[in-house]
């Protein structure tokens, strides 16, 4: 984890962070978009949504959403933080891992499916869930990561 310090994205996660709370995993994100939006862009719909990074901490979920990228960096809007048990681990309608957010965010709720491959990120999806379900076992064990 030493390289988490070294990264942008996660220096970006770090002005987000309580005194006592530790950035554990990273995941990159699309929006899962609507069902009659991705047939009717005939899938392109996985292409054109926003991007979100998503950082678990031992606390929490801070989920920064990427408006566009400059300069081959991505240019963030303003962080949200969703508690574990407000998130689910689903499978997609293609047998895929779906970061389910019960959360509100911008009047709905965000369903999350990891993007295939970021280059400014170094990350492991089997981490991430491994973190993610850590979180909320510790959640309901009241233990903390």
């Amino acid at each position: 984890m030493d390289r988490l310090i070294h990264n942008p994205i996660h220096d970006a996660f770090a002005h987000h962070l309580e005194a006592e709370e530790k950035l554990v995993s990273v995941g990159v994100f699309k929006k899962v978009p609507s069902t009659p939006f991705f047939l009717l862009t005939r899938g392109i719909a996985w292409l054109l949504t926003q991007d979100f990074y998503v950082g678990v901490t031992n606390q929490q979920l801070i989920i920064l959403p990427a408006s566009q990228k400059k300069m081959g960096k991505a240019v963030f809007e303003d962080a949200f933080f969703v508690r574990f048990e407000e998130v689910e681990l689903t499978e997609g309608i293609f047998k895929n891992t779906v970061l389910d957010i019960k959360k509100m965010y911008r009047g709905y709720h965000l369903k999350l499916r990891f993007k295939t491959r970021d280059r400014s990120l170094d990350w492991n999806p089997f981490d991430f869930i491994a973190s993610v379900q850590q979180g909320k076992k510790g959640h309901t064990e009241g233990v903390r990561l």
